[in-house]
């Protein structure tokens, strides 16, 4: 099935499976259009996966930002929080989120995992639980121009994998 803008519709699952490797639960999270690996935050009395949220983003074109999908013990979902950062996302210890990304423009709020060969000023971005971000702060020296992966450190802290790809 093709969506509006021609892209293929693919239903999306988060699929809780036993220790057996018995299935426990199945949820259909929606359809997009677009699929990337999705990063799961497992704590003892929670489940949640951040999945990419198509948008219209003006000029005829879909943008995508991390959406975080709570399920209860049964796989039902209990809440939806849209967060305005980009696809390079991670959950924290206090439940909030951080992201790296490159401006889209000059002082603008949206971001993107990468930017062109010349590089940008990485982002960092704190986001609180309810989505809200907490801070924006921008770091490196401007050679990168592809941000890979995020995470927290176990002090607290946080550490960006940034890539600079040559032009061939």
């Amino acid at each position: 099935v093709a969506g509006p803008d021609g892209n293929p519709v693919n239903h999306r699952y988060a699929v809780s499976l036993h220790g057996d490797g018995s299935v426990g639960w199945i949820t259909d999270l929606g359809t997009a259009s677009q699929y990337y690996p999705s990063p799961w935050d497992l704590r003892q009395g929670r489940a949640r996966v951040i999945i990419p949220a198509e948008y219209q983003a003006g000029n005829n074109s879909t943008g995508i930002r991390p959406e975080a999908v709570d399920f209860d013990a049964g796989g039902r979902i209990t809440g939806r929080i849209t967060i305005p950062a980009n696809r390079i996302i991670t959950t924290t210890s206090d439940n909030g989120f951080f992201s790296a990304g490159f401006p889209s423009s000059e002082g603008s709020a949206d971001y993107s995992e990468m930017t062109g060969y010349a590089g940008g000023k990485i982002h960092a971005m704190k986001f609180r639980a309810d989505g809200s971000r907490e801070w924006d702060r921008p770091v490196g020296d401007g050679t990168a121009n592809i941000i890979q992966k995020v995470i927290q450190t176990a002090d607290g802290g946080y550490v960006i994998l940034a890539l600079r790809q040559n032009p061939v």
